[in-house]
């Protein structure tokens, strides 16, 4: 994976671009990007210089925005789908939303064992907490008390080491295959489901015949 400053496309040896010029726009006129966030909080380290190669690196926004959860939990992400689904049409515009739908969900222990078993099962060696940047490029810091660990395809499971939250980041070209079989093994070994906030999409679970059974409201 690239550092932060070639993935947002920075040259240092180019001349400095000329300001920008200045207008005044109406706060009510802007729009958001993307129809849902995640409002947890998670604990940030600062950082003493830029993301490593070997770094898992995504804007906040992303945060949780695939993510596996207990099988328990499949009535109540459900709902949220569905109040999404209907505030999503309520709320988009051409270019954007005009509010955002912030998902509050109770941390419960996705997994019970320690973090390190996920590197056992997909035979990857866990890294430190993802790297997060916001508006501009700029970098928040990394998630404390987390890991992220690399799977092929470019596709990473990332989450706090007490699980809590096990998320699955997918940068441009990672193999949808690749995070398709982590589900497949996760749901089998502890009956996992998945859940794609954009997509509006639950994965429940491996029916017999190997076929994905999936939700969408």
């Amino acid at each position: 994976m690239k550092k932060l400053r070639d993935w947002l496309g920075a040259d240092k040896g180019t001349a400095a671009p000329a300001p920008p010029s200045v207008r005044t726009v109406d706060p009510a006129r802007l729009l958001y990007s993307l129809a849902t966030i995640a409002t947890d909080d998670y604990p940030l380290e600062p950082m003493a210089g830029p993301p490593g190669e070997a770094d898992l690196v995504f804007h906040e926004d992303d945060w949780r925005q695939i993510e596996f959860l207990a099988h328990d939990r499949r009535d109540e992400i459900a709902r949220k789908l569905t109040s999404l689904k209907a505030f999503e049409a309520r709320n988009r515009v051409a270019g954007g939303y005009r509010e955002i739908f912030e998902r509050e969900l109770d941390a419960r222990p996705v997994l019970a064992g320690p973090a390190a078993m996920l590197g056992c099962m997909f035979g990857a060696a866990a890294g430190p907490g993802p790297v997060l940047f916001h508006g501009g490029g700029e970098v928040a810091g990394r998630v404390a008390d987390a890991f992220s660990l690399p799977l092929a395809g470019k596709v990473w499971l990332y989450g706090m080491h007490d699980l809590s939250v096990l998320g699955a980041a997918m940068p441009p070209g990672a193999d949808n295959e690749v995070l398709a079989r982590a589900f497949m093994t996760l749901s089998k070994s502890h009956g996992l489901i998945l859940v794609d906030w954009r997509a509006q999409m639950l994965l429940l679970k491996v029916a017999d015949e190997g076929n994905l059974e999936v939700w969408r409201p």
